[in-house]
């Protein structure tokens, strides 16, 4: 795909969850160059989530899903856009 394949990419996708699955779905996507990603996801970080979602640590434990998710997009692509949303 290369640099000018990326910048073409402006593709726009949905999230349903920041879990097992969610986590690298997004991280992947951020990372190819997508340009906006929703995530939606009501539930909170619990420390029992650490060893199977990548996308959360330590220091994410209590807030919502979607906020220490968009933070990681960020990381990864700071270009990339994230809309996190709490309902379903």
């Amino acid at each position: 795909m290369g640099l000018a394949g990326q910048q073409r990419l402006a593709a726009r996708v949905l999230v349903l969850g920041t879990g097992d699955q969610g986590s690298p779905a997004f991280l992947y996507l951020a990372a190819t160059g997508v340009r906006t990603i929703g995530i939606s996801n009501d539930d909170v970080v619990e420390l029992t989530n650490l060893q199977r979602q990548i996308v959360h640590g330590f220091p994410d434990v209590s807030p919502v899903r979607v906020s220490s998710a968009a933070a990681a997009v960020a990381r990864v692509n700071p270009a990339c856009g994230s809309r996190p949303s709490t309902s379903g």
